[in-house]
């Protein structure tokens, strides 16, 4: 999944880069589809931003629990799992 998110958001940052562009700007048609496909992605977008920040920070704290049984990271960890799976969940509805 995490390859699809990577798509998703390589998409929705050239859409802004096309819609930059002053000759898409001067055809008010593609414009139009461009901008229209842009919005529609906005929440996946997001959501797969803050999915994948999660999936960082969980990594993050479990080389730190594994480096450093003491740190007390275990609660954080257990956040962050469930905030991983209601993420993911989240992401899979909007990709259907």
């Amino acid at each position: 999944m995490r390859e699809r998110l990577r798509d998703v958001l390589a998409r929705r940052d050239e859409l802004e880069s096309l819609l930059a562009e002053s000759e898409v700007q001067a055809d008010q048609v593609r414009y139009v589809r461009l901008a229209r496909e842009h919005a529609a992605g906005e929440e996946l977008a997001g959501t797969a931003r803050e999915l994948l920040g999660v999936e960082g920070d969980l990594e993050a704290a479990r080389e730190l629990q594994g480096s450093d049984p003491d740190a007390g990271v275990a609660a954080e960890i257990g956040e962050l799992e469930q905030r991983r799976v209601e993420l993911a969940a989240r992401v899979r509805l909007l990709l259907v």
